[in-house]
């Protein structure tokens, strides 16, 4: 009785490492590939960065003028919308 009662606990407990031993292989390859997903994503978004850095760069050497008035626009807009919300809670 004790000893088919071990074995049955030893069948059990098999089993259960089976399923765990797969369910840690499972976790494993998605954790990889939620790794490359980032690393991928890390890396476009550096060479978009880049890219935008370049373009900014290459704008502003071939028009100052146009960059410098975009900048007072945009420091403008903001320096309107701050005040106007500042005044609102007044």
């Amino acid at each position: 009785m004790v000893e088919s009662l071990l074995d049955s606990i030893r069948e059990n407990v098999a089993e259960s490492s089976k399923h765990i031993d797969h369910a840690k292989e499972v976790l494993q390859e998605t954790c990889d590939g939620v790794a490359d997903q980032s690393r991928q994503a890390l890396r476009k978004g550096r060479r978009i960065a880049v890219d935008l850095t370049f373009d900014a760069e290459h704008a502003l050497k071939n028009r100052p003028l146009q960059a410098m008035a975009g900048v007072l626009v945009v420091g403008l807009a903001v320096g309107f919308l701050v005040g106007w919300v500042l005044a609102g809670r007044e």
